[in-house]
């Protein structure tokens, strides 16, 4: 049978080795780190309050190019008050809204060589979820699940556009897209709730099952045209997988 200090001293070699994997995957681009979400010193999102634990289960603060994982018990709202930079963010599904606040500060999405492509992902369920934080991402940002997204956001920037995969959004302000085109993949539908969409948004559909449209100023569009305001062009089918990956 072993003794206490071997399996203590075991117990520190995985605990080491689990350090060093993530260690090393970090340094070397392969993925970024997964934060989760515990909320348990305030409900700030900032650089310095510890309200995550990583991947060995260990309480810290906010590292950024982590990845953000909010688990279904996780309390809203969650202000954002630094300018915080993240690879992906997930949330779990749950049973009511969540909301990311505006609490002046901001969330930009950061590639790396081996990961590109930046995810919001949603649980499978049907609830709405509100981004009032401010939004930048260069790359190509895709929002998954099928919970509805509201962007709030003015000056909101997704240079490498917006990707939405059999999912919803609603732009409720002019600018909350910002530059760079909305492409919509199999049956997706965004909605614009409040002012006209700024008329250099460009939408994309891959099939006439998406829908584009509004609850206001604009007149709801079912199939692939185009409006006084806003182009929206059709994309081959097979171009589906270079733009989603």
């Amino acid at each position: 049978m072993m003794d206490m200090k071997t399996t203590s001293a075991r117990s520190g070699m995985r605990k080491l080795g689990a350090a060093l994997a993530v260690a090393l995957a970090w340094a070397g681009g392969l993925s970024a780190e997964t934060l989760t979400w515990t909320g348990t010193e305030s409900a700030v999102w900032d650089l310095t309050a510890v309200n995550w634990t990583n991947e060995l289960g260990e309480a810290t603060a906010w590292v950024n190019g982590s990845d953000a994982l909010f688990p279904s018990n996780a309390v809203p709202p969650v202000s954002v008050v630094s300018d915080v930079e993240l690879h992906n963010l997930t949330l779990e599904r749950r049973a009511g809204m969540f909301d990311w606040a505006d609490g002046g500060g901001s969330l930009t999405f950061v590639s790396d060589g081996a990961n590109p492509t930046n995810y919001i992902r949603f649980g499978n369920d049907t609830q709405h979820h509100d981004l009032h934080a401010r939004v930048s991402c260069a790359g190509p940002f895709v929002k998954d699940g099928d919970a509805v997204l509201y962007l709030y956001n003015t000056g909101n920037n997704f240079a490498g556009g917006i990707f939405q995969t059999m999912s919803q959004m609603r732009i409720c302000s002019s600018d909350a897209v910002g530059p760079g085109a909305v492409t919509m993949l199999g049956k997706s539908t965004v909605f614009n709730l409040n002012e006209p969409i700024a008329p250099d948004v460009k939408f994309i559909q891959d099939s006439d099952e998406n829908l584009l449209g509004s609850v206001g100023p604009m007149l709801t569009i079912k199939s692939v045209g185009a409006t006084a305001n806003n182009a929206v062009s059709a994309v081959r089918r097979s171009s589906r997988s270079t733009a989603a990956s």
